[in-house]
Formats: C-alpha cells, sequence, structure tokens
C-alpha cells in the first residue's frame, strides 16, 4: 500500500509563534487549520519543532516575510 504523507517544516522558521501566541504545538496546529482549511495538519505533521522561549531569533527570523508574517 502507498500512503503520502506530508511532513510540515518547523515552524519557528516561518512564523513569530511569541508573537502569535503559537508556543506549543498544539495551538500551532489549531490556528493554521483554521486559517488554511484547504490545508489541514495534524501535530504530528510537524517533524521538527524547535521553538524555545528563551531563543534568540534574529538569525532567522528574516524568513518570517517570506510566509506572510
Amino acid at each position: 500500500m502507498y500512503e503520502i504523507i506530508h511532513e510540515f517544516p518547523d515552524p519557528k522558521y516561518m512564523f513569530n509563534l511569541k508573537a502569535k501566541g503559537l508556543t506549543t504545538r498544539e495551538k500551532f496546529v489549531e490556528w493554521w487549520n483554521e486559517n488554511h482549511p484547504d490545508f489541514q495538519i495534524t501535530a504530528d505533521s510537524i517533524k521538527v519543532w524547535s521553538y524555545r522561549e528563551d531563543e534568540d531569533t534574529s538569525s532567522y527570523d528574516y524568513l518570517w516575510g517570506q510566509y506572510g508574517d
């Protein structure tokens, strides 16, 4: 049986999670699914979740604009 599995990239590189209050996988998935009804994900879809509250985002925050944040 062939099954297509979509893996979602680490969201911290795509969005300012802290500013949006999306500090857990579950909160992010709920927000994503509400805003993207044509592309639903689950917490298990997110292969890597490396968000940390105390992290310095200056090394990657320039990417956020590419994804509409």
